[in-house]
Order: C-alpha cells, then structure tokens, then sequence
C-alpha cells in the first residue's frame, strides 16, 4: 500500500518533500485543496528523491512566488528538480505568474520540470500556464514520457529533452510562445505523436517552430526520431525544424520520420501587427529540413505554409553533404508569399542547396500553390 502525505494550499516547504521518496517516511504528496483554497506557493525551488510521485486534484494550482529574487531563481534553477529513477507528476496546474515576474520570457528562468540523469520519468495530465521559461528540461536521461498534459504560453519550448535515450510525448495540447511546443537535442529513440499545438496572438512574441528535432555540437549524435500524426497551426517559424549543424558526420543526425502530420498556416516572419515583432526570416516553411540524413517524409498534409517542404539552410547551416531525403505521398497546397520573401519563397518542396541533398520524390500531390518544385 502506497504511503501518502497529504499537503494542503499553503507555503510548500523542503523539508515536506524530503520525507518523501524510495526507502522514505512516504512515496507520494498529495496536493489536496480545501474549499476555495486551491494554491500551492512555490517560494523556494524544491529538490526531489527518487521514487517520489506528486498527484493533485482538479483544483490544486502551484504558483511561483510573484517578483521571484533572480539571485535564488537562478537560469535553469527550475520548481522541481529531480535525478535517479522512478518519478510520477499528475493532475495539477502550474501558474507561473508571467505578468508578475521581473524577467523576460525565454531566458532560462521558473522552469517547471528540471530533471538531469533520471529514468522512469511519467509526466501526464498536468497543466503548466503562464510562466517565463520552459515547461519541461530534461537532460542525460531515459523512459520519459510526457503525455496528456496542456501547455498553454510558456515562455520558451513547452517540452525539452537533451542527450536522452527513450522519449514519447504523445496527447498534448500546446500553445507555443518563443520557442517550441516540443523539442529533442542529440537524443535518440524519440516520438512525438498525436499532439495538438499551435500559436495565437494571444501568446507573444511567437516566433518558434512547433516542433523542433536537432543536433548541434560536433560531437553530438541523434536517431531513429518519428514525429507521426501531429497537428500544428499558426506557428511563426516552421511547423516541423529538423536542424543538423557542426558535426561534420553524415550519419551525425539519422532515422528521421516524419510522417502524417497536418501543418498549416506556419511560416509568416515577422509579425508586425499589433505590436509583435518577430525575426526577419525568410526560408520558413511547413517543414524545414538540413543535415539529416536518412529521413522519411510520409503522407504529410501541407496547408498554407510559406513553403511546403524545404530542404537546405534554415538559420543553421549543415557540415556535411550526401544526405538521403525520401519525400513520398504528401498533399502540399495553397502555400503563400512570406513578409520576407528570397528565391524559393513560395514553393510547395525547395531544394535550396541540391548538391548537398540526394532527395526522392514520389507520390506527391500540388495544388493551389504559387510554385511546385525546385531544385529537384
């Protein structure tokens, strides 16, 4: 039988949490409100032990402290840190009190989940809203999954994992801001599936791409990625980025997947309107693709993107050459003039840099778009 410690809307304290946990007094806090009193304050950033499990009922919010001290809320100091295995967190909401803090979004700070050299990890059905940095960073890990969970304008990428092994993130729901709903640095055995996320004006500055698959030191290996059924709307930058740079390898970045996804209505930088101000980009696109090799682009639906498809230089620049790009049965349509147009604006697939590609196209259909194909 699972002991349980039951805290109740106050002040979270340490030393609560240090009773809790495997070989501990207890293996799980509940999170328990009482009437109208529904808020957990996060004053102090709290250290986790293996084994511990957090649930909330349906009305338990933690909220960071307004005005966090920069000089004990440090960049990446997150709410809950966390290492070993065995962790559970489900069924509460984080607030992070964006309007009331005194940094800026994207910067490293208040992120929720910060986990480093853990396994066994189940994030699922927590809300995270409103706060300044990301909802989850996990790096140097294996077997997490992040699944059924709502992210609404977090101030950087909603999910991050880095030099992980093992990953799904299936169910979500997301709102982007800076930067991406979900997103996999140098990691390996990853999917992403079945997640909804999308970008409103209501979340700014929204410059990000949905989702973001990349490998970027020169030591650094990444594979076997599937992005598989995912719907992505409205996102400034690209729906899907799949960025290889610096490590000269070809097989640095390999095993991609990416496959019937629905992305529309991505790709428009800047923004100027109502005061929102993006980078001035050009080269965005439905997908954008560079220094992966490898890779599997399958009945995708692609619908007024600044460019369907793009395969070439995308803000990084790949090392290598010879990289294998399958393109086979996608619906590419209506694509649009981007605010910041260069040669290959508007094309349905764009081959900016063909010497370096070996790109197959087969099955492929084209309607409604400003142009059809180059560089194929």
């Amino acid at each position: 039988m699972t002991n349980v410690l039951t805290l109740t809307p106050g002040t979270f304290l340490q030393s609560s949490f240090d009773k809790v946990g495997d070989g501990r007094r207890y293996e799980e806090i509940e999170l328990k409100t009482t009437g109208t009193k529904t808020t957990f304050t996060a004053k102090t950033p709290i250290q986790l032990h293996p084994g511990t499990t957090i649930t909330g009922d349906e009305k338990a919010i933690i909220q960071l402290i307004p005005y966090a001290s920069t000089c004990l809320w440090k960049p990446q100091v997150p709410v809950f840190s966390f290492s070993g295995e065995n962790y559970l967190f489900e069924g509460f909401t984080f607030d992070g009190l964006a309007d009331k803090q005194n940094v800026l979004h994207g910067k490293g700070y208040h992120n929720l989940f910060g986990g480093n050299r853990a396994s066994k990890v189940k994030i699922r059905n927590v809300k995270i809203q409103n706060s300044k940095g990301d909802g989850v960073r996990i790096l140097d890990s294996k077997d997490v999954t992040f699944t059924g969970n709502k992210i609404y304008g977090v101030g950087h990428d909603g999910f991050y994992c880095e030099r992980c092994v093992g990953v799904e993130a299936s169910g979500n729901e997301i709102y982007t801001r800076i930067n991406s709903g979900l997103r996999s640095k140098g990691s390996r055995n990853v999917i992403f599936r079945d997640n909804t996320i999308k970008s409103t004006v209501k979340y700014k500055p929204r410059t990000g791409p949905g989702i973001q698959v990349e490998n970027s030191r020169a030591n650094e290996s990444t594979s076997n990625v599937r992005i598989l059924n995912n719907i992505i709307d409205g996102c400034q930058g690209p729906g899907i980025w799949a960025a290889g740079h610096t490590a000269p390898a070809l097989d640095a970045a390999t095993g991609l997947t990416i496959k019937g996804n629905t992305i529309t209505n991505c790709g428009q930088m800047p923004v100027i309107a109502n005061k929102e101000t993006a980078d001035r980009l050009s080269a965005v696109a439905g997908i954008c693709l560079d220094g992966w090799t490898e890779v599997d682009i399958q009945e995708n639906v692609l619908d007024g993107n600044c460019n369907g498809i793009r395969i070439g230089t995308y803000i990084t620049t790949s090392a290598g050459s010879g990289y294998v790009v399958r393109l086979t049965g996608n619906e590419i349509k209506n694509t649009v003039a981007p605010f910041n147009r260069d040669a290959y604006a508007g094309y349905a697939i764009a081959v900016t840099v063909p010497g370096k590609f070996n790109v197959t196209s087969e099955g492929n259909t084209f309607s409604g778009n400003l142009k059809d194909v180059f560089g194929i």
